[in-house]
């Protein structure tokens, strides 16, 4: 598979997309829909989950990270986001865990928050998917109790994407149709697009083609 983010520094713009890529996850999507007949997970399907979702990840979360006045925490999310990108999740999780903390003491909720869902994706790329889903309810509940609900639409979508990947898929598509009214609600359509995606892959497993194609389509046009 083609490189498709390009790395430049840990800033508002660390991260560019090429636009060509909108249009090959649509494509894959049409591809899994039509074409696999799951009557459970394959590694392959599991590993394209895998892909998109950190995909997203590294997408919507690069952005928070400060390029100057940084502080420990701050600097440690940058180094999480960069052993994301490279495939090193196990130092990955190592910052993580380190800027989870800090950010808790520090009693900066949001921050807080990133780094639970950036550890979430850490477990789930080396097969814990059950500890990355306790990461994102824990995420979750902080988010609901400190009253930000900003944070909730993406916190959501990764949820119902965790659910995909232990096969509860019942819990997935209420946590993700939850994420896309609330994330239409606001007009997040980064977090709208995302949700769209997981959604159709989704439907996908459940041999649901005419659906799986709605929402990948859905999610492209939000691209």
């Amino acid at each position: 598979m083609n490189r498709i983010i390009t790395k430049k520094s840990v800033s508002k713009n660390s991260y560019s997309v090429i636009p060509a890529c909108r249009e090959s996850f649509f494509e894959e999507g049409l591809r899994i829909s039509r074409n696999d007949k799951l009557c459970g997970f394959t590694n392959g399907f599991i590993s394209k989950i895998l892909f998109l979702s950190c995909l997203f990840s590294i997408m919507f979360m690069a952005f928070a990270a400060n390029s100057s006045g940084q502080s420990r925490a701050d600097a440690l999310i940058g180094e999480m986001l960069q052993a994301l990108q490279r495939g090193d999740f196990k130092q990955a999780i190592l910052s993580g865990n380190e800027t989870e903390l800090l950010y808790r003491e520090d009693g900066n909720t949001a921050g807080q928050i990133r780094a639970l869902v950036h550890l979430s994706g850490a477990y789930q790329s080396i097969g814990k998917y059950r500890t990355g889903l306790e990461k994102l309810k824990a995420a979750l509940e902080l988010a609901g109790r400190k009253g930000l609900e900003s944070q909730m639409p993406m916190v959501l979508s990764k949820l119902g994407n965790a659910y995909i990947l232990i096969n509860q898929l019942g819990d997935a598509e209420t946590h993700l149709k939850e994420s896309i009214s609330l994330s239409a609600k606001e007009n997040n359509i980064e977090v709208q697009s995302s949700a769209l995606n997981y959604l159709g892959n989704l439907y996908s497993i459940r041999n649901m083609h005419n659906e799986a194609l709605s929402s990948y389509k859905e999610s492209a046009m939000l691209s």
